[in-house]
């Protein structure tokens, strides 16, 4: 192993450049989303993940599947490693605040069988405040595990091995573990290489690593030898511009986020912060995880322009877990393509400055790249399974290999399904399914919707049948099976929507406001996002097939058009910013609370005299988003940076005031 070019797993490279550039500080942290910095050097990497390997091995564990309980952190890339060295299957996932995350966690714990749960002392402390019960689990404290310093046995770690299981986003009620072994991994990454600029020094990042997307391009920064600053996604959230603000600071290159991340910088960042940063120096800023709009590569360059950003820096992209991730990109050196809907065989235009502004970029769809190198791109035909011409749309085949995942962890059935497909004239080359729709021109993709109803919100994947599920069981005037979750575009963006049937023998006597904050509950509880229009029907008036089977596209045209039987109906309003000041006396536990009912009230879009003191945030239908940008607000007149996390570990409000103004006491007297 003394060259690196001959190394085929990302944990070799590592241990290699441990050696030959020990001091060099690959990943550094930023703890509080701006200037406390934790780097990591190559060296504390390997010494780190050797210690967690060595006690892995220890308790026997090699082959066997655990679970990473880590916020965002350096401890999760140097526990994923050690999960690597040891030949241990990690399983990538986020700690629970309270039981609305353990939902998902069951159930991928249940997927799992034999397990171990890997978490930090502090994450483990607040699940055993939330009372989970993790008796009958194997559990280790990740702080614990290096104080023991266990030796680590030097094993080969063959390309072929299962290094983790990224489970789909979103599911609750059958989960699918996607098996990703370390070739994937390192023909991914190496893939990614053509989307950063030639002689790539510094990224910057927010995305969560235990998503697909933030996991693969964390570990492409390592293959590339590029400096990575990080953030935790709430520190984001929270404050748009600590992103753009670190890209400034740091002089980035490159960058990856989301659709979603670009609209709430330009509506978060006012004018005069956007002067003061300096973004001249992003070269490559990767889009992905959900659908690009063209109104935001508008907005976000238009705005942005007087901090010194090009649009030409924008790189659309396209991936997913069954792939490893990328699949499609626009390269460094290229420009994306766009062509209007309804359109699909004229010639695309090059999206330059020159062309701003659209008067209707809704009228257009944007590329997003062509295949990555090694990478087969087929439109098919999803009935006769037969491909189509350039233009024509259809379902979106791959042909990877080496990056095509092996499958789902014990399911056979979907895997066979999805990662083995064939067509007629390539009756030896396996092809996976997407779901998605698109259509293929001058080499460049384009997607254009979905057939597997797959929802995605802020780059998260979410299966309607387990929303629809959850939906139909939140209150006892609702029909079971009777339930449709879709998306609708709403000014450019996904949102979520719900039909739901009401009881034939409940619906004179059920009351709608109150099955639709049941709903809202039960879907804030369950998947922390708010619905945008909910739709209670009358009885057997929900589009079915002849067999009983939902038919949501159906239910979607008929909400859209008007042609739903609706007994009662709610649409999310946009919430004003308005932040009320401390009374004249100044801060106390009283105006605290007022503060808390007041926008909790406001955000959730319920009567102020429905907010209980006794009621903790968790019992309304708010989202990770909404105390994320709660806590930021309070930051400013509590005199200290309030952490989101506060706001779902207190059992009430009261006793989150009574934490909080603690709290602002104790930095008032610092």
């Amino acid at each position: 192993m003394n060259d690196v070019n001959e190394l085929k797993t990302l944990a070799e490279i590592v241990m290699q450049r441990a050696k030959t550039m020990p001091d060099f500080e690959i990943l550094t942290y930023l703890a509080d989303g701006e200037l406390d910095e934790q780097p990591l050097t190559y060296r504390d990497f390997d010494h780190r993940a050797r210690l967690i390997a060595g006690y892995l091995q220890q308790q026997g564990l090699e082959g066997e599947r655990v679970l990473l309980l880590f916020p965002q952190g350096l401890e999760y890339m140097i526990a994923l490693f050690g999960c690597f060295y040891a030949g241990v299957i990690a399983v990538p996932a986020y700690p629970p605040r309270n039981n609305r995350n353990m939902l998902r966690i069951d159930a991928i714990l249940n997927d799992t069988s034999d397990y171990a749960i890997l978490a930090d002392h502090s994450s483990i402390q607040r699940m055993e405040k939330i009372e989970i019960d993790f008796v009958q689990k194997r559990l280790f404290s990740y702080e614990r595990i290096l104080e023991a310093e266990a030796d680590w046995k030097p094993r080969k770690i063959e390309p072929a091995e299962v290094a983790y299981l990224q489970y789909t986003s979103g599911s609750t009620g059958s989960p699918k573990g996607v098996m990703i072994t370390h070739e994937n991994v390192f023909i991914n990454a190496n893939a990614c290489r053509n989307i950063y600029p030639p002689n790539t020094k510094t990224a910057v990042n927010w995305i969560p690593m235990f998503h697909d997307m933030g996991l693969i391009y964390m570990m492409s920064y390592l293959l590339q030898n590029a400096r990575c600053y990080f953030m935790s996604p709430v520190h984001f959230v929270q404050k748009p511009l600590r992103w753009l603000s670190a890209v400034s600071r740091y002089q980035a290159d490159y960058t990856v986020a989301p659709n979603f991340a670009f609209d709430l910088c330009c509506e978060k960042i006012n004018e005069d912060q956007a002067k003061e940063l300096d973004l001249s120096c992003l070269r490559s800023v990767l889009s992905g995880s959900e659908r690009i709009q063209l109104h935001t590569l508008q907005n976000f360059s238009q705005k942005f322009q007087v901090s010194g950003f090009q649009l030409q820096a924008f790189k659309p992209g396209y991936g997913l877990a069954e792939g490893t991730l990328a699949i499609s990109y626009v390269t460094h050196d290229d420009l994306p393509s766009i062509t209007l809907k309804n359109s699909n065989e004229q010639e695309p235009l090059t999206l330059t400055p020159e062309l701003l502004p659209f008067k209707n970029p809704e009228d257009y769809h944007v590329s997003i790249g062509k295949a990555v190198e090694g990478c087969t791109l087929k439109i098919v035909d999803p009935e006769r399974k037969q491909a189509l011409p350039e233009g024509k749309e259809g379902e979106l085949w791959i042909s990877f290999p080496g990056s095509i995942a092996t499958g789902y962890w014990q399911n056979d059935e979907a895997t066979q399904e999805t990662f083995f497909n064939y067509l007629p004239e390539e009756a030896d080359t396996p092809y996976l399914r997407t779901g998605d729709l698109g259509f293929l021109l001058r080499q460049e993709l384009y997607i254009t919707g979905r057939i597997k109803d797959m929802i995605i919100i802020r780059g998260q994947n979410y299966y309607p049948i387990d929303i629809e599920v959850t939906v139909a069981q939140s209150h006892p005037a609702l029909q079971l099976n009777s339930t449709a979750a879709f998306s609708i575009d709403v000014k450019g963006t996904e949102k979520l929507a719900v039909v739901q049937e009401v009881r034939r023998a409940q619906w004179r006597e059920a009351h709608p406001d109150e099955v639709i904050e049941a709903i809202r509950n039960s879907i804030a509880e369950s998947f922390e996002i708010t619905p945008y229009h909910i739709a209670l029907i009358f009885p057997l008036t929900l589009p079915k097939t002849s067999s009983g089977k939902v038919q949501r596209q159906r239910a979607k045209s008929q909400l859209l058009n008007g042609d739903l039987r609706i007994m009662k109906e709610w649409r999310y309003t946009e919430v004003s910013e308005t932040i009320s000041n401390p009374a004249e006396e100044g801060i106390s536990t009283a105006w605290i609370l007022n503060w808390l009912k007041e926008n909790i009230a406001r955000r959730a879009q319920l009567d102020l005299s429905t907010i209980n003191s006794k009621a903790s945030f968790a019992d309304y239908p708010l989202e990770s988003i909404d105390a994320a940008e709660l806590s930021e607000q309070l930051s400013e007149p509590l005199g200290y940076q309030v952490e989101a996390e506060s706001f779902w570990a207190l059992p009430s409000l009261q006793e989150l005031a009574d934490y909080l103004y603690k709290q602002h006491m104790e930095a008032k007297a610092k």
